[in-house]
């Protein structure tokens, strides 16, 4: 995976340095040299092309006539350094990578919070690069229904994160962030999906435990009783005695909620939105998705407001992001 590979070599964030203004592309070293008319620069026969969105750099069109022209556009826009233009050149020219890149449909990859799209046509002296890398902005509808939102339906921002109940870090954020977000229900709209980890043996029993008061409307408060009481049930060899006890505490019908536990709706919900966030990149938990894009840090004030300008601009991110993709086709 070359995106993937790129960004581990920079040995940084390649998402956030997208997020860089047009002062601070231009005056990356990376670029010495280079003319810069508005949102242009260009040297010799490469040119690079700037996307913003609210002002800030949302994606990035390179375009020359070797993958050496083509790599130093991607390094400057995934914030590496000089050292790692000549590395990121020798793996965009391998002989499976240029194939696919002259392929109609060009090479494509979507990673590590970065999508990346690359063509090659032509030979020789005539051989033509372009290369674009951009902010990944996953579409409402990649994400599944479900009834476990809380905030207003209109609220500006929607966090979807992806959790397990037997996670520490899950925890230390339900019992953080999530209270910072829960006591903002006109500025946040934060869903629930469940990740269980395989290695958590009772994250998915707890997953169907609290789809079981879900489906009595208790959802949140029942998962508040799982977090805060994470101690007790997860060294059960069968915690479902500790589930229903705290359903009576939460005065669901018993009955109705022991009789769910076995049945096949709430598992079904449970895998389905394990098997949704691993087509949008979740690996492990949390992760938290604020307006389509995958956060680095959930804590971090400074991104969630990047994130904010840009998805709320006129055009959107991502709105700037599909038209240069469709006319990239």
């Amino acid at each position: 995976m070359v995106a993937v590979a790129a960004a581990l070599a920079l040995g940084t964030n390649a998402g956030a340095q997208l997020y860089s203004t047009p002062a601070e592309v231009t005056a990356n070293p990376l670029v010495k040299g280079f003319t810069v008319s508005g949102l242009t620069l260009s040297q010799g026969q490469t040119r690079v092309t700037l996307d913003l969105a609210g002002g800030r750099l949302v994606g990035l069109l390179v375009q020359g006539q070797g993958a050496q022209e083509v790599a130093r556009g991607l390094v400057l826009a995934w914030g590496g350094e000089e050292k790692n233009v000549a590395d990121l050149a020798r793996s965009l020219g391998a002989e499976e990578v240029k194939a696919q890149a002259r392929t109609a449909q060009g090479f494509a990859e979507d990673s590590e919070g970065t999508v990346l799209r690359l063509k090659v046509t032509g030979s020789g002296n005539a051989e033509r690069w372009s290369a674009y890398t951009s902010l990944l902005i996953h579409p409402d509808s990649a994400f599944p229904t479900t009834a476990n939102a809380e905030g207003n339906s209109k609220a500006p921002n929607v966090l979807r994160v992806f959790s397990d109940f037997q996670c520490p870090y899950c925890k230390r954020m339900w019992d953080t962030a999530h209270r910072t977000w829960a006591a903002q229900p006109n500025v946040y709209r934060v869903v629930h999906y469940h990740f269980p980890l395989e290695q958590h043996e009772n994250a998915e029993p707890a997953a169907i435990a609290s789809e079981c008061a879900a489906a009595q409307g208790k959802f949140w408060p029942y998962a508040d009783q799982l977090f805060s009481r994470v101690e007790d049930w997860v060294p059960q060899p069968n915690p479902t005695a500790k589930f229903v006890e705290y359903a009576r505490a939460l005065k669901l019908n018993v009955g109705t909620f022991q009789k769910c536990l076995t049945s096949a709706a709430p598992r079904t919900a449970v895998r389905a939105q394990y098997a949704a966030g691993l087509k949008v990149d979740v690996r492990g938990t949390p992760s938290v998705y604020l307006n389509g894009v995958q956060m680095q840090d959930y804590s971090d004030a400074e991104e969630a407001a990047l994130i904010r300008t840009v998805t709320a601009a006129s055009p959107s991110a991502a709105q700037v992001i599909e038209a240069r993709l469709k006319a990239l086709r």
